[in-house]
């Protein structure tokens, strides 16, 4: 990422000679979008990388200094500045978790803006943690309590992220966040540290329910 954020500052800092042909000025744009569109979509990949590492301390690499963020959390007020994000993300620390980007589209506004829509979904371990709603789940056979063994919330979300990225010294940081979402709680599990436990959580759901079950086990 060193090498495309240094391409990118010598990219947006060239001005084209008048006498240069228009053709020469469209081609420089179209590398400077290219070079752009990579390092964002990077930026983007590592914010996730950082999550799942809850390597907080680095999100220096992901937003400014003074970036908001709105993880669109009933309750949490909208982030304001990289120590208020951090803060917010530490709370996550003891919550496993498995984050994958999937659609990204980027628009670049020559030479230092862009806006970027990413798809992030994920599973996340949340120890010590149910909702009152899992009582509801329960008479249906969603929750599962097994002997008081029960001691946290496999949870499954589905984010839409609206970012405006700024170029700086360093590169394309966040300046500010917006996500756009909803989450659901699978199952109440004890805590994992593999993906077969992952899996049996999901399957017991299943094979709660008569209706999926025998169409579960005709496909694996």
């Amino acid at each position: 990422m060193q090498i495309l954020t240094q391409l990118s500052r010598a990219l947006a800092g060239l001005q084209p000679l008048s006498s240069t042909p228009s053709s020469c000025s469209a081609s420089q744009d179209a590398v400077s979008r290219a070079v752009a569109i990579v390092d964002i979509t990077q930026t983007m990949s590592l914010f996730a990388v950082l999550l799942d590492n809850h390597a907080y301390a680095d999100l220096g690499r992901v937003f400014t200094l003074n970036a908001t963020a709105d993880f669109n959390a009933t309750g949490i007020p909208v982030c304001e500045g990289l120590p208020a994000i951090i803060e917010r993300l530490e709370d996550l620390r003891d919550a496993p978790s498995m984050m994958a980007i999937s659609t990204q589209f980027v628009e670049v506004q020559l030479p230092v803006a862009a806006r970027a829509t990413t798809y992030v979904t994920g599973n996340m371990f949340t120890p010590g943690w149910t909702e009152p709603s899992f009582t509801e789940y329960g008479k249906y056979g969603s929750h599962h309590p097994r002997e008081g063994k029960v001691l946290g919330s496999l949870m499954q979300f589905i984010h839409r992220y609206i970012t405006d990225f700024v170029l700086t010294e360093a590169g394309w940081r966040v300046d500010s966040l917006v996500a756009v979402g909803w989450a659901s709680h699978l199952e109440t599990v004890e805590p994992f540290n593999s993906c077969a436990n992952i899996e049996k959580a999901v399957f017991d759901r299943w094979e709660s329910r008569p209706e999926y079950a025998s169409k579960v086990k005709s496909e694996l």
